[in-house]
């Protein structure tokens, strides 16, 4: 087994990021990404995916530029794909073909949960969805972080994006509103999606985690309770 296959199936403990991404970000680390080469990447990287069975799907900015604009968002930085765990062995597959197609594996945190393959430049980060508990009874994805509804990510259907027949969540608009707020249909510069708990809107977060992790049935005694009050 070599280092980059180890990496991405979480058989190697810490963090790896490569020289070349140092280079690259010490250059210029707030570039907004060149959209017809992040299309060419997004391209290759479904065709070695597909040749290696690994299922993935648009997510974070990909997906909102997708849906939104029927492009990359204008002001992304770089592409963003999601995938279960249990897809990892087909993606070290691809890895391989990523390679031969002039990729560079550059960066590995989390056990091989966030990966980052770059070409031209550009980057393609894999966010490795993992199974997470907050509160006794729910269940939700930790992805990179970020803590989304366990429901939201449980069914996909086929998007046309760029030519090609991607995967996204089939409940995406749910999940916008999850991770960028009601007001996902406006474009903003430096928004990054939702975290865990923001310290700048603390009532909403605070609902959204109510939302997010405490079983329905506390949640309906909750709002009955407000009425009441």
């Amino acid at each position: 087994m070599d280092s980059m296959t180890s990496w991405i199936l979480g058989n190697t403990p810490g963090d790896f990021i490569s020289p070349a991404l140092l280079e690259r970000i010490a250059g210029d680390s707030f570039k907004f990404m060149d959209r017809a080469i992040a299309r060419e990447n997004l391209i290759l990287f479904k065709r070695a995916a597909d040749e290696s069975h690994a299922i993935f799907f648009l997510f974070f900015g990909t997906l909102l530029g997708a849906v939104r604009e029927s492009n990359f968002i204008e002001h992304d930085y770089d592409t963003d794909v999601g995938m279960m765990e249990e897809g990892r062995p087909r993606l070290a597959e691809a890895a391989q073909l990523l390679i031969q197609a002039g990729f560079e594996f550059v960066r590995c945190k989390d056990r091989g949960r966030f990966l980052t393959f770059m070409r031209k430049g550009e980057f393609i980060d894999i966010y490795v969805a993992k199974k997470d508990r907050r509160f006794p009874r729910r269940q939700c994805w930790n992805m990179d972080g970020s803590l989304l509804p366990y429901d939201l990510l449980t069914e996909f259907v086929n998007l046309e994006f760029s030519g090609e027949s991607f995967l996204v969540p089939r409940r995406y608009e749910e999940l916008f509103v999850v991770m960028y707020g009601t007001d996902w249909r406006v474009p903003k510069k430096n928004c990054s999606a939702h975290v865990p708990f923001d310290i700048f809107h603390p009532y909403r977060s605070t609902l959204m985690l109510m939302r997010t992790y405490l079983p329905r049935k506390t949640l309906r005694r909750i709002k009955h309770f407000i009425k009441k009050s």
